[in-house]
């Protein structure tokens, strides 16, 4: 089994590793995202997406507050390749 990948400053996480096996988006939304960390955040998800690769997304936000937070696209995109669980 490899070993995870945490991501301690996400501007300097290398998108090509989020196209590799199951990613863990642990706390989504906690910080208020920059408008580079925005588009970061699109192309990982929409890229494994179309890859149809394993994403396990947490976070104390409802989709609207993603929605509010990250733009629409981002929500979007968390919607369709999701299946949520309120707990």
């Amino acid at each position: 089994m490899s070993n995870p990948t945490t991501i301690k400053n996400p501007g300097t996480f290398e998108a090509s590793n989020s196209f590799k096996g199951l990613l863990v988006i642990d706390d989504f939304g906690a910080k208020q995202p920059s408008n580079i960390t925005i588009d970061q955040v699109y192309m990982i998800l929409n890229k494994r997406y179309e890859c149809m690769l394993p994403t396990i997304i947490t976070s104390n936000l409802a989709l609207e507050e993603i929605g509010n937070l990250f733009g629409e696209r981002i929500a979007s995109r968390i919607e369709r390749m999701s299946i949520s669980f309120k707990l």
